[in-house]
């Protein structure tokens, strides 16, 4: 967790876009349904830049599984929690179908 919030920090430090932002002020949403996913999907379309991390189970891509998607505009960080769809199987998962 310490090197996402270190990435976070450079990210937010060296883009235009986030320089009013006040990481101490951090805005976070955890998303665990469809509907919340429609409704930040609508909030970050309005930004040029957003910023994309990603949490897995493992290290070792072929054990392991995609756990959070975190996506951070300058109004606030959207954390989507996929073990909240199908259980954590996305190919069953029709929320998060395009």
């Amino acid at each position: 967790m310490l090197v996402s919030v270190i990435s976070w920090i450079v990210f937010l430090e060296g883009n235009p876009e986030f320089s009013k932002f006040q990481l101490d002020q951090m805005n976070y949403q955890v998303i665990k349904t469809a509907e919340t996913l429609r409704k930040a999907i609508e909030s970050i379309s309005a930004h040029q830049v957003i910023g994309l991390d990603t949490e897995t189970t493992e290290l070792d891509p072929y054990v392991g599984r995609l756990r959070l998607v975190q996506l951070a505009t300058p109004s606030g960080v959207h954390i989507i929690d996929l073990d909240a769809f199908s259980g954590g199987d996305l190919r069953n998962s029709s929320d998060l179908a395009p």
